[in-house]
């Protein structure tokens, strides 16, 4: 038997779910509640990617969209040591984060006047590596209705790390930005990738990924 599925903002899945702690009391049924944390990946292959990405000249990267949004004060990023969500990074904190150099000065010399300037220049981190985004959930279950509303709280995007010996050393998640606030980075990341959408991929994750979701410390 199929279990009906609505899907929206916050997710609503009709399932069993066992080893939660009891959060509360509702309509003479037990309200169960968990923080949990998943990952995804918007990989795509570089043919798919050509022939899906509708304009190839625009930022089509969602880990650059959101990094443009931080930078810009468009968005809010918040450190990830907690899942709060309350410790707001600044733009230079996010920049570095995302593999970008601290500001620095060089020296350059006019050809024509031969007159010397100090100019401020900054590495800029390479946002195309960035595939992979953690998705911060909650999740509540109200045994007298049956239903669980699962509702995404935060995106993060995902660096994976290596070693200077070249060696996989394990993932690094950047920053954590509300759901509410991703939105338009997302909805543009979408309009991009018609057939790689970042929620298609959320969805598809419930029931195809072999990897269960982890509390959240």
């Amino acid at each position: 038997m199929k279990h009906p599925i609505i899907f929206r903002s916050a997710f609503t899945v009709v399932l069993l779910m066992a080893g939660i702690a009891t959060f509360g009391q509702s309509n003479n049924g037990a309200v169960w509640k968990k923080t949990v944390y998943r990952t995804i990946d918007l990989t795509e292959k570089e043919t798919k990617k050509k022939s899906n990405l509708k304009d190839a000249s625009a930022t089509s990267h969602l880990a650059e969209i959101m990094y443009n949004a931080a930078m810009m004060d468009k968005m809010h990023a918040y450190w990830t040591y907690d899942n709060n969500l309350t410790h707001m990074l600044t733009t230079q904190e996010v920049h570095e984060l995302f593999g970008g150099g601290k500001p620095d000065t060089i020296s350059v010399t006019d050809p024509v006047t031969n007159i010397e300037t100090i100019r401020v220049v900054r590495r800029d981190p390479d946002l195309e590596s960035f595939q992979k985004f953690r998705l911060l959930e909650e999740w509540t279950l109200n045994t007298a209705t049956g239903k669980t509303d699962i509702q995404i709280i935060g995106v993060a995007p995902v660096k994976e790390v290596y070693g200077t010996d070249g060696r996989y050393r394990g993932e690094q998640v950047l920053m954590w930005v509300k759901y509410a606030d991703a939105l338009p980075s997302i909805a543009k990341y979408d309009g991009l990738h018609p057939t790689n959408t970042f929620s298609m991929h959320i969805w598809d994750d419930y029931f195809m990924s072999d990897v269960k979701p982890k509390e959240a410390k």
